[in-house]
């Protein structure tokens, strides 16, 4: 059958491209045509059809050389299914072979269609290229699966939310670490709002940090304690956006589990800061507090040096552990003694200090008679009452010094002084 011969059967179903039906199909249509069933080589394709397989417009072979008889046989089905009601549409997977005499799988969509000159059965068909359409669907697959082992193959904790407003956010999904590390499932996160997943408190918190990364356009991260199903846990989050046309619309926040780093960090710093036995402030801290105070250009404060009388003989009748014993009451009663707002320290074997702001001298001196009768109480260690005194002396900054050592040896001369007259008067 030559060409024309072929455009006729188009032609004849629905008219030249001039008229409406012509346009119709040659421009909303990719490939197209009309097959003859009984006699495939009497088919008419449009050229699309041909290029979709690889072939130009002037080397189109037969299309029972591209076709095989069960494909045929599966169309001939088809066309008497449709003939029996015009209403039938079919769709079909045939398989072809290109220019390259590879196979490749098209969709043919049609229905049954006949002319009045011509009593072969034809199909009208519209094709689509399938495998093209696999190969994006695989692609696609492979992306996604790839996607899937990053998210649920990291050891962070990962959650996706959606940016709907001013703080407000809504939770999507997390992946399977972050639902190990926190209890939170992914069916119970998703479509939650940090309110009602956190409680009001809790998600106006988190709501503010999102807030945040909107604000900044940009990845901000920072520490935070979340007490969730799996427990009360230290995170270090990083919030990064996402932009759709220069619009944040959705959040991912990563998520570091730091508990038991901070609890590292926490007792490195206790134990670097903290007198074992008694747990007051150690020296270095009373130092670096007094430092911080003077750079923080505190108007006036005044430093209490405190040395226990007799714990020497303590120690050498009744033994060390009773020394313990009474380092730890003293601690305990030195804290009693004074505000929340005054830093205690031991910073020597027997010998403690107060800073406190600045006071009357009145007050001073009620605060140190406490101190007195708080220290000289009896402590009973093992079915003895052991008590020791207490030698008291104080500096004001910046009236007797401008610096540690300065105040501190103001102090001390003050409690050395403090000492003399008293033991003069233990004499006379």
């Amino acid at each position: 059958m030559t060409k024309q011969n072929h455009s006729s059967l188009i032609n004849h179903l629905f008219g030249t491209e001039e008229n409406s039906w012509g346009f119709l199909v040659t421009t909303i249509f990719d490939g197209y045509g009309v097959i003859n069933v009984d006699t495939p080589d009497q088919s008419d394709m449009n050229d699309k059809f041909w290029n979709m397989l690889g072939f130009s417009d002037d080397e189109k072979p037969p299309l029972s050389s591209i076709i095989d008889d069960k494909t045929l046989s599966k169309l001939s089905e088809a066309y008497e299914v449709s003939a029996k009601n015009q209403e039938e549409r079919f769709s079909q997977r045939v398989r072809l072979l290109n220019n390259a005499s590879k196979t490749v799988t098209f969709l043919f969509r049609g229905k049954a269609t006949k002319l009045k000159s011509n009593k072969d059965r034809l199909l009208f068909v519209v094709c689509i290229d399938i495998d093209e359409n696999s190969r994006a669907y695989s692609e696609i697959n492979q992306l996604k699966n790839e996607y899937e082992k990053v998210f649920n193959g990291t050891q962070d904790a990962l959650f996706l939310m959606r940016v709907d407003g001013y703080k407000q956010f809504t939770y999507l999904r997390n992946n399977e670490s972050h639902q190990y590390k926190t209890g939170l499932t992914q069916s119970f996160i998703e479509n939650k709002t940090p309110r009602s997943l956190l409680g009001q408190e809790g998600g106006e918190v988190v709501s503010q940090n999102y807030q945040r990364c909107v604000d900044a356009g940009g990845p901000v991260s920072y520490e935070e304690t979340l007490n969730l199903p799996a427990g009360e846990r230290v995170w270090y989050t990083t919030l990064t956006p996402i932009f759709s046309n220069e619009t944040i619309t959705h959040i991912v926040g990563s998520a570091v589990d730091i508990t038991e780093r901070k609890a590292l960090e926490n007792r490195l710093y206790y134990r670097a800061h903290y007198d074992a036995l008694t747990g007051l402030a150690n020296r270095q801290y009373f130092f670096d507090y007094i430092h911080q105070c003077i750079d923080e250009g505190k108007a006036a404060f005044i430093l209490l040096y405190i040395d226990l009388d007799g714990f020497k003989q303590i120690n050498d009748t009744y033994g060390h552990v009773a020394g313990d014993t009474m380092l730890k009451a003293v601690s305990r009663r030195l804290k009693k003694s004074v505000t929340s707002e005054d830093f205690v320290a031991r910073i020597g074997g027997d010998e403690f200090v107060v800073l406190r702001c600045d006071d009357t001298n009145e007050n001073m001196e009620t605060l140190i008679k406490s101190l007195h009768h708080a220290i000289s109480q009896p402590v009973t260690h093992q079915d003895n009452a052991i008590s020791c005194g207490a030698s008291i002396g104080y500096a004001r900054y910046p009236f007797d010094g401008n610096n540690p050592d300065q105040l501190i040896n103001s102090a001390d001369r003050s409690m050395y002084r403090y000492k003399t007259i008293r033991d003069r008067r233990l004499k006379a």
